[in-house]
């Protein structure tokens, strides 16, 4: 069980803007994040806090990293029975169970975040090498600008391979990087709520 102590559980160790674009703390706001949502996509399964969707999760893995993070063993376990569901049977799924599994602590959400983001920084960092090794005059993962990789992060936490928007990344150009964003629909479409722009343009 999580020590309240653990600085892990009160802060958003890396990824913020991920946070930001994954939920709300607002009740009753479409984007409330802290009870079992479905984030209205096919290929998305029930969701609960910042981004862990249980689609491609176990029952035991699910239930572990629940109970990781503090969770009570009777909700974690209700949690827990929404793997393996996406799309419709994952919506219906939410509408059946949402109240009677009802939220979790907004330290709970920040600490499973915490928890699973590492995941995806490795991810994303596999696929960029896979992705740009060829390249000619590509810039290392580690020596990236750090508002450039936490944007191809937070690409790869939303389901995006990323294999085209790698390459320009590898570049290390904020303009170029951003031009690439706005002529892209497919990331476009959810910009107002990413704000991927922004915050390259904020943070150079």
């Amino acid at each position: 069980m999580a020590s309240p102590e653990n600085n892990a559980s009160n802060t958003i160790l890396r990824g913020q803007m991920t946070f930001d674009a994954e939920g709300t703390n607002v009740r009753g706001s479409r984007n409330y994040s802290r009870v079992v949502h479905w984030p209205g996509n096919e290929l998305s399964g029930v969701t609960i806090g910042r981004g862990y969707d249980l689609g491609n999760r176990t029952q035991e893995q699910a239930y572990s990293d629940l109970r990781r993070v503090g969770i009570s063993e009777s909700q974690a376990r209700a949690i827990s029975l929404g793997v393996d569901r996406k799309g419709t049977r994952a919506r219906e799924f939410v509408n059946n169970n949402r109240s009677t599994i009802g939220e979790i602590t907004a330290q709970q959400e920040v600490m499973l975040f915490n928890m699973i983001y590492p995941n995806y920084e490795n991810r994303a960092r596999r696929n960029y090498n896979r992705y740009t090794r060829s390249l000619a005059n590509r810039t290392e993962w580690e020596q990236l600008h750090p508002a450039i990789r936490d944007v191809v992060v937070d690409m790869v936490y939303q389901g995006f391979a990323g294999e085209s928007a790698m390459s320009v990344a590898s570049g290390n150009d904020i303009d170029e990087f951003i031009q690439y964003i706005r002529n892209k629909p497919a990331y476009m479409e959810y910009e107002g709520n990413r704000k991927r722009i922004d915050y390259l343009d904020n943070n150079r």
